[in-house]
């Protein structure tokens, strides 16, 4: 159930690469994808910290709240509800985030409210809950090119580019490397979506 309707959401074939290919370039053993990857699972490791978090999915198009795996339980049968599978803002800030990097490889994963004090979303709260430095995205984004990208955007941070420049310099790439391989990837929603709030980190793993 999402927002009080059934929802079917659609599988994501190029996340679950992502994340493999990812873990492997950062030399990183912990990867939690398909059913591994449940509220429970990821709310306990966002507790442990690590100087990276991933997280490649679904997003409300609200708020950016990120839909995982539904918890499972004998007490709760049937059709999950939010509180089952979807990581909220409200969450991500109780539990405080040790991470030099957050990047929400998620629809939507930037959006907010306006509100006097700011655009409030799930990308600020986990920069107000301690992350340095966050990665999301603006709108809708594409399965296979968003693996396209994220690949080259870690490829810059591991060989000690700043994680603004790695952004950058992964626009480019994309936009000049797909847009020769098919025109229709010039334009700005796939090669654009991703922006960086926090500092301007350069990792040490």
């Amino acid at each position: 159930m999402f927002r009080g309707k059934k929802q079917m959401f659609e599988r994501l074939p190029s996340a679950n690469r992502e994340v493999s290919f990812l873990s492997a370039m950062l030399r990183q053993s912990t990867t939690l994808t398909a059913e591994q990857a449940t509220k429970d699972a990821i709310l306990e490791k966002l507790k442990e910290g690590s100087a990276v978090i991933h997280i490649a999915a679904h997003g409300s198009s609200d708020n950016g709240e990120i839909a995982l795996a539904p918890n499972v339980s004998s007490e709760r049968q049937g059709i999950p509800e939010e509180d089952d599978y979807l990581l909220t803002m409200k969450e991500v800030q109780e539990i405080g985030i040790k991470a030099q990097l957050v990047v929400l490889s998620c629809c939507y994963s930037g959006r907010g409210k306006i509100r006097a004090e700011g655009m409030i979303g799930l990308s600020r709260a986990f920069l107000a809950a301690g992350a340095r430095s966050v990665v999301a995205s603006l709108w809708a984004i594409d399965d296979v090119i968003t693996l396209c990208f994220m690949l080259k955007f870690y490829s810059y941070l591991t060989r000690g580019e700043s994680a603004i420049v790695s952004l950058h310099k992964a626009m480019l790439d994309i936009r000049a490397e797909e847009g020769q391989r098919d025109p229709k990837y010039r334009d700005p929603k796939y090669w654009a979506p991703f922006f960086l709030i926090g500092d301007d980190v350069t990792l040490n793993l």
